[in-house]
C-alpha cells in the first residue's frame, strides 16, 4: 500500500484547516474533529492510524468522524478541493483508503470527500467497498461481486504458483461482471507493451480459470496504480 499512501500525501497537501464541527484533537498536524456519538477514545483511535499510516504528517489537515444514527455505520470525512473529489482517477486511491479504515477498526465507515464546511462533495458507502487479503506481499483486493472464499482460493494459488512471494509487493483485483471473472492486475509502465508478456498473461489466466474458479470465463487486465486498465487481454 505504499504508492496508495504516497498518493494520498500529494492530494491532501491540498487540504485545508476547518473549525467548530465538534470536539476536536490534533495529531502531528491534522485535526480530528469527532461529534454524533463518537467518542475521545474513537477519535484517539483513529488520530493514532493516522499517525502511524503517516497522514499526519506534519501537513495541516481537517478530518471529521461522525456517527450515521440511521444505519449505524461510523462517518469519516476529509477535507478536499472539489477538483480532487471530483476526478474519477481518484477513485481508486480514495477507495482503497477507505478499506484500509474499515479493516483497521473493524466496523463499516463510509468515507466522505467534503469542501471546507464539512459538506459532502462525493461518498464510498462502505458496502461497495472492495475488501481484500493477502497472500504473502501480494495485496488481493476483492469487490463486493466476488466472495472472500473465492478470493482465499485465488491467494492459495497465488502463493503455490510462486507469483506471490515475500519480497516483492503487488496489488490485484478480483472481481465479476456478467458472470465473467476479472483478474485485474497492477503492473510497471510499459510492461502492457510486450507481446510476449501478455501471452504469459493469458496463460496464466487460463491456469486460474481452470484452477481457481473450476473452468469459468476469465479475463486477465493489466491496470495502472490507479486501477485503470491499460490492456484488456480477452
Amino acid at each position: 500500500m505504499k504508492k496508495i499512501n504516497s498518493l494520498i500525501l500529494l492530494i491532501v497537501s491540498l487540504l485545508v484547516a476547518c473549525s467548530d464541527y465538534g470536539e476536536k484533537l490534533e495529531f502531528n498536524g491534522t485535526e480530528v474533529y469527532y461529534n454524533n456519538g463518537i467518542t475521545e477514545a474513537e477519535a484517539t483511535q483513529l488520530g493514532d492510524y493516522l499517525v502511524a499510516e503517516q497522514f499526519a504528517n506534519g501537513t495541516p489537515k481537517s478530518v471529521q468522524l461522525s456517527k450515521n444514527k440511521d444505519s449505524g455505520n461510523l462517518v469519516f470525512r476529509m477535507v478536499v478541493n472539489e477538483g480532487t473529489a471530483y476526478d474519477p482517477g481518484n477513485d481508486f486511491m480514495f477507495k482503497s483508503f477507505a478499506s484500509n479504515l474499515n479493516k483497521e477498526f473493524e466496523t463499516n465507515i463510509d468515507f466522505q470527500l467534503c469542501d471546507n464546511t464539512f459538506k459532502p462533495l462525493k461518498t464510498y458507502l462502505a458496502k461497495d467497498l472492495d475488501k481484500y487479503v493477502y497472500a504473502l506481499k501480494t495485496q488481493v483486493l476483492y469487490t463486493p461481486n466476488v466472495t472472500k472464499t473465492e478470493t482465499l482460493r485465488l491467494a492459495d494459488f497465488l502463493i503455490k504458483e510462486n507469483f506471490s512471494d515475500s519480497i516483492n509487493p503487488k496489488t490485484i483485483q478480483l472481481d465479476k461482471i456478467d458472470n465473467v471473472y476479472l483478474f485485474r492486475m497492477v503492473v510497471k509502465q510499459g510492461i502492457a507493451d510486450s507481446e510476449s508478456n501478455s501471452m504469459i498473461l493469458k496463460l496464466f489466466g487460463n491456469s486460474l480459470s481452470q484452477n481457481v474458479f473450476a473452468g469459468d470465463s476469465l479475463r486477465v487486465q493489466m491496470c495502472n496504480s490507479k486501477m485503470e486498465t491499460i490492456k484488456d487481454l480477452k
